[in-house]
């Protein structure tokens, strides 16, 4: 009976039309692979080759479903596996085999394995030979690859694989030990290689041949029916003529006659960052639709080039419109396409038309209508068209419009608040919540923002009341906080600890476990006498501590940091930490001679005053006092004779050693630090950058310096005049260190930030005004 159906499924599969699969699913149901007992499955691994051993771990699991055919078995069309499947005899597949696009499969195979192509992330063993006319690929590290006997194949890759196997039989062979490029090269479609190729070339002026078969344009190019394998092999030159083409110093003709010789040399070509006109019209005449789209991608490519190539080749089309340079003819007409991805694509454009933007906002696909919610173009949308997003029919849209920094509008998120949606109303919540601490810009005034607080907390949905807590005034946060369930009331009371700004609630903290203490250690908002009370928990000074440095045991680290010291060093990277606060934690760290970890983290402050300096002097081992050393010569409120110290110990054997001295003899500190200013040497003008007593004038000039570490030290000193630092804002990493930066131009780089989408400088000017923002008194 078995034999019987295996010959029907086999008809089936006879007749089945060109390039279908079929799915170890379907095996199961004809009956071609059935279920066996685990005593069965233990007998079958007990008759493996010694050489099969990992497979064991795959197929012996006893909670496990394992399907097995005994016998031959031979399948007409390719074969798509996501089970665990055993074929005791010979498996011939007229066809190929994946255990990836389905799902992941294992497949163990007694005897000899025939086959086109493989592509394997999961499993596979074969007890005989396995013979492949193709490519056998088998990649990813948490499953196997074992063949006792011999790989007959085109071409095998073995890429970060647990692997097993002996001789091999192919014309390319590719593990991660040896890529052997030259075979690759030149019998591979240039398509499987040359996205690697592009990424892997490092440095142009000395490039790198490296290139693996892409996993998947191998996967895509098997299920279409594409060639993985030149028709005839490229010259053998291919591997040194690639080399030229990734080496910015080869010169245009040569560049131009490789890439008119071969298609992965024009797809290099292609790739090149400033491609000569003459190129990029040859590589236009060649109209190979993969050179173009390559070509459409590059940033460096004509505007005239990148309209004709839309025309030349409709695939290309969006890739181009993508493109800095790209024409507005080009980039128009893709809100009017019929194919939602090019739509959509229209938005990777810097300066899409706000006229197509607004009918993406109107778009009838809601695929559309959220890539626009999410994009940096959301921004310049007209307010109805932003209005028409918060009304949007997908709740998914509605929800991304609120991850926007400045876009909504206080109404937007009253109208949001009742949403029918939960994760939306949740949404607005956690949104409130991080404008009410800075984290996000905040919109309106803090009564309005924490009236729709109130209402989100009576919410019908509990996660929704639970994120409405954090956004709540402090006194309606005392009362919520409290009525909670004590499983709820612990790990809340953790959250809230780091952002609430109710006093009570954080005296309540500063008193209770150390995880919401050390969390309440980071809020900006905690007024000086808690800081100090967190500071007054520690215990004693002499108490045993293992000493801390950079080269502490890691067991040695992670007890100090289920202590009390963990809080304490919150503490001292809390940007409001008070100057008392910092006093007392230097205080401690003497009387500890620097045992405690968050002795280092407290030189890592760039608001030191002198005192402390000399507080810290001396303590600790020979890594805390370098760190002192390095801490001073960097700090703007350094002293003299405090700068001097340190310099010589931490550059005690440096050539500029002597003319730092011989500048320190200088009359007054002007004149010391104007001397260190015009030094030929970085290192003692990066001193005097940093030091907030150098003339202003001094260090106007420093901010046009040659070395990169010295303009930034004076774009952060606080003695440099406002309009120096109104100039700098093109620098925003390097003005917003400076303490005296005006509000005012931290958000106008904190607009500028948001309007270019950069996530980075728009955080860190948000971190400025927040700590300005929140800071407390007693």
């Amino acid at each position: 009976m078995h034999g019987l159906m295996t010959s029907l499924a086999l008809a089936c599969a006879a007749n089945a039309a060109p390039g279908e699969w079929i799915s170890s699913a379907e095996l199961v149901r004809n009956g071609t692979l059935v279920r066996v007992a685990d005593a069965e499955v233990k007998a079958t691994l007990a008759r493996l080759p010694k050489g099969l051993s990992s497979i064991r771990d795959y197929i012996g699991d006893k909670d496990a479903a394992v399907y097995r055919h005994v016998g031959d078995l031979t399948l007409e069309r390719s074969f798509s596996n996501d089970d665990i499947v055993i074929v005791d005899g010979n498996l011939t597949i007229k066809g190929d085999y994946d255990d990836y696009s389905p799902g992941i499969g294992v497949l163990l195979v007694l005897r000899d394995f025939t086959v086109d192509d493989v592509l394997s992330w999961g499993s596979i063993a074969v007890g005989g030979k396995l013979a492949s006319t193709g490519l056998v690929y088998a990649n990813y590290n948490d499953f196997t690859f074992e063949v006792a006997g011999t790989i007959a194949a085109r071409a095998l890759v073995v890429s970060d694989k647990s692997a097993d196997y002996g001789k091999v039989e192919a014309t390319i062979e590719q593990t991660d030990d040896d890529f052997r490029m030259d075979a690759a090269l030149r019998h591979f479609v240039p398509e499987l290689l040359i996205d690697d190729l592009i990424d892997n070339a490092g440095d142009s002026d000395e490039p790198t041949v490296v290139a693996r078969a892409d996993w998947d344009e191998a996967n895509r190019r098997v299920h279409a029916g594409l060639p993985l394998f030149r028709d005839t092999p490229a010259p053998p030159t291919l591997e040194a003529d690639v080399a030229k083409l990734l080496d910015a110093k080869t010169d245009d003709a040569t560049v131009a006659k490789l890439a008119a010789s071969d298609r992965l040399l024009a797809l290099v070509a292609a790739s090149r960052e400033k491609p000569a006109l003459a190129l990029q019209r040859a590589l236009l005449a060649q109209n190979d639709a993969a050179v173009l789209v390559r070509l459409a991608a590059n940033p460096g490519v004509d505007r005239d080039i990148l309209a004709r190539i839309a025309q030349a080749q409709p695939a290309a089309s969006a890739v181009a419109a993508k493109n800095p340079n790209a024409p507005a003819s080009l980039v128009a007409p893709m809100a009017r396409s019929d194919d939602p991805s090019v739509r959509i694509a229209l938005l990777e454009h810097n300066d899409a038309p706000v006229a197509q933007l607004a009918t993406l906002a109107a778009d009838a696909d809601a695929s559309v209508r959220l890539a626009l919610a999410q994009s940096r173009h959301v921004r310049r949308l007209a307010p109805a068209d932003v209005d028409r997003l918060v009304a949007d029919t997908d709740a998914q849209v509605r929800r991304a419009m609120l991850q926007r920094d400045g876009v909504l509008r206080i109404a937007h998120y009253a109208k949001l608040a009742v949403d029918a949606d939960d994760e939306v109303r949740v949404e607005v919540a956690e949104t409130l919540a991080r404008q009410a601490v800075w984290q996000d810009l905040p919109v309106g005034t803090p009564a309005e923002r924490e009236a729709i607080a109130a209402k989100l907390a009576g919410d019908a949905a509990p996660r929704v009341r639970r994120a409405a807590i954090a956004a709540a005034a402090p006194a309606d946060q005392e009362r919520l906080a409290t009525a909670l369930a004590e499983a709820t009331k612990t790990p809340l009371d953790a959250d809230l600890a780091a952002t609430t700004r109710s006093v009570a609630l954080m005296r309540r903290y500063a008193e209770g476990h150390k995880d919401a203490a050390e969390n309440l250690a980071k809020n900006p908002a905690l007024p000086p006498s808690l800081q100090r009370r967190l500071v007054a928990r520690l215990p004693s000074a002499g108490a045993p501590r293992p000493r801390f440095s950079v080269l502490s045991d890691p067991e040695d680290i992670v007890k100090q940091m289920d202590t009390w010291d963990a809080v304490v060093e919150e503490l001292t990277n809390n940007p409001n930490a008070a100057p008392a606060t910092v006093a007392a934690i230097a205080e401690y760290c003497k009387e500890a001679d620097g045992r405690a970890r968050f002795c280092n983290t407290l030189l890592d402050r760039h608001d030191l005053a002198p005192a402390i300096f000399d507080t810290l002097a001396g303590i600790g081992d020979g890594d805390l006092r370098d760190d002192w050393a390095l801490t001073v010569i960097g700090a703007p409120y350094a002293q003299r004779r405090q700068v001097v110290e340190a310099f010589v110990r931490w550059h005690d054997d440096e050539p500029f050693l002597d003319a730092f001295k011989a500048a320190a003899k200088r009359g007054d500190d002007a004149a010391w630090l104007t001397a260190l200013a015009e030094s030929t040497h970085e290192a003692l003008r990066e001193v005097a950058a940093h030091n907030a007593a150098t003339p202003p004038a001094v260090l106007v000039k420093l901010r046009g310096d040659a070395a990169d570490d010295v303009r930034f030290a004076a774009s952060a000193n606080p003695s440099l005049p406002r309009e120096a630092i109104e100039k700098a804002i093109d620098a925003p990493s390097w003005v917003l260190a400076n303490p005296n930066v005006p509000d005012a131009l931290v958000r106008r780089m904190l607009e500028r930030a948001l309007a270019d989408d950069d996530t980075l400088a728009a955080d860190a000017a948000l971190k400025v005004l927040a700590a300005r923002a929140l800071r407390a008194s007693d």
